[in-house]
């Protein structure tokens, strides 16, 4: 069974962006991502990326393309006769918790910096993150999603 994971992006011509889990065995947060990179852009070790605005033209167009290119017009009859194997992005992992050294909660990226900036760029208001179960609770008593925020579940 695979789970497909759709980002809405007022400012991608497509609208969405499709993910799938990239550890099928960490649990899956729908974020609010202004949150989410308020936390991270206060987590003073944090590996931070600027925004995609300040990007260098080129790289940021890539990105964009990248995400516009790799997802197939979103509707329930095309993931029926495409499957769900086509055009899926890894969905970003992340930590999340107490810092002691720091006395704050910080957010850390395993993978998708670069993902998750293009979307907040892109207008993305909720995002998926897979997070270690342990720090699950933590995420979502501090950064969990709205449900009228949360894109839509397929499953296949």
């Amino acid at each position: 069974m695979t789970e497909i994971f759709v980002v809405h992006c007022p400012r991608l011509e497509s609208q969405v962006v499709h993910f799938h889990r990239d550890h099928t065995d960490w649990p899956v947060v729908w974020v609010d991502l202004p949150r989410l990179i308020s936390f991270w852009e206060n987590s003073p070790r944090a590996l931070l990326l600027p925004p995609a605005s300040t990007w260098d033209r080129r790289k940021c167009d890539a990105y964009r393309d990248g995400l516009a290119n790799t997802i197939i017009p979103y509707t329930v009859e095309n993931v029926r006769r495409h499957g769900t194997g086509i055009g899926r992005l890894n969905m970003p992992r992340i930590s999340f918790g107490w810092d002691a050294r720091d006395q704050r909660l910080t957010v850390g990226f395993v993978n998708g910096r670069h993902r998750t900036r293009m979307l907040e760029a892109l207008g993305a208001m909720a995002i998926p993150v897979q997070i270690a179960v342990h720090e699950e609770e933590s995420l979502r008593a501090h950064c969990a999603a709205r449900p009228d925020m949360i894109g839509e579940e397929l499953i296949k």
